[in-house]
């Protein structure tokens, strides 16, 4: 292989990965831990769902199409039944995201706050009235992803959980 091929060849492999990867070379390199908070003024539990274990896909009912979203496919989580108010910090693993969903325990109209810090900054703070469940078992959740060192994952705000 000629010389010069060889070297672009290394450049147009290494330039994704320099851009992708540029994250870790910021001050401070990857987060350390996330802080949850969740409290509400009308009820007193809530379901929180988090997850580690997701992945982003482009949705298939436009795949390939310009402007088509991407949904969560979420592969592993655990869903647990809050006191509130609630919170508590979490320990970022190598993958280093965070999927946190958040919505009444009861069947019930409700306002619930939601407030992420990472590494002490914070992320995402919101108070949202979310409906009871609709007769087809959806619901709206509060819902908050990020992940570190990728594309724009911070998306927060009223999500369909179902």
């Amino acid at each position: 292989m000629p010389r010069e091929f060889r070297s672009l060849l290394i450049a147009v492999i290494s330039a994704p990965l320099l851009i992708s990867g540029c994250d870790w070379l910021r001050p401070g390199g990857p987060p350390e831990e996330a802080f949850i908070e969740i409290s509400s003024t009308d009820v007193s539990r809530a379901t929180l769902v988090t997850s580690r274990s997701f992945v982003w896909a482009e949705d298939p009912e436009c795949a390939g199409e310009p402007g088509c979203g991407t949904e969560v496919n979420v592969l592993l989580a655990d869903t647990t039944i809050i006191d509130l108010p609630y919170s508590v910090t979490l320990k970022f693993t190598s993958t280093q995201q965070l999927l946190t969903e958040v919505f009444p325990a009861e069947e019930v109209e409700a306002r619930i706050g939601l407030r992420i810090a990472i590494d002490g900054t914070e992320k995402y703070s919101n108070f949202q009235l979310l409906s009871p469940p609709a007769e087809d078992g959806s619901r709206e959740t509060m819902l908050y992803v990020y992940q570190f060192g990728g594309r724009p994952l911070d998306t927060g705000g009223v999500g369909g959980g179902g």
